[in-house]
């Protein structure tokens, strides 16, 4: 009967070890796609922030950036194309806030190529 209990659970034991081994390479390639969608959702919000600057509705451009900003925290590897990216959000912000459309126009337009370059 011992003999009958140890194999059971000698099985057991071998089938959890296999199923953790496989949700652990599950999580390990989980942030290559988080990075991904993290610039992609940055380039959304700046998109819309452009096509908001271009309006000349600076109010909902700088929500847009904000998002921008926030979502491109999340961009993980390339440091220096993010660190640009996030310099080119933040003097795209600026602009908007002096509400010189051009020049936010042309800075929203830059942080977008660095993004989408990721």
């Amino acid at each position: 009967m011992n003999i009958k209990k140890t194999i059971i659970t000698l099985f057991v034991s071998s089938l959890l070890v296999a199923g953790s081994s496989i949700a652990y390479a599950e999580e390990a390639a989980a942030p290559v796609v988080a990075e991904k969608s993290g610039a992609a959702e940055t380039v959304v919000h700046l998109e819309k922030a452009l096509e908001n600057a271009t309006k000349s509705d600076f109010s909902t451009a700088t929500l847009n950036l904000k998002a921008a900003r926030s979502s491109a925290a999340e961009v993980a590897g390339q440091a220096l194309e993010v660190h640009k990216g996030v310099s080119d959000i933040n003097n795209g912000m600026k602009a908007v806030r002096a509400g010189q459309s051009e020049k936010a126009v042309a800075e929203i337009q830059k942080a977008i190529a660095a993004f989408k370059a990721l």
